[in-house]
């Protein structure tokens, strides 16, 4: 039941510790912009650093492919 209806939002924290244990379909990345809180404008940076470890194909999913399945966009 949690896979199927549960999700994570992060902007800051590293996901690569986390991600076996919630699996990396249930997990979404947020800029939180344009709150003053937000990541910009060094997503970029903080995007390789929350990702360390985080193969390229999962990135994907985190960082749009999921939302978009999720949202049916």
């Amino acid at each position: 039941m949690f896979h199927r209806q549960c999700y994570f939002t992060s902007w800051f924290d590293d996901v690569a510790p986390y991600a076996s244990h919630l699996g990396i379909d249930n997990i979404l990345w947020s800029t939180n912009f344009p709150l003053a809180t937000s990541t910009w404008p060094r997503t970029g940076e903080v995007i390789d650093r929350c990702f360390r470890g985080v193969a390229q194909g999962d990135r994907e999913k985190l960082l749009w492919r999921t939302a978009a399945e999720l949202y049916r966009l």
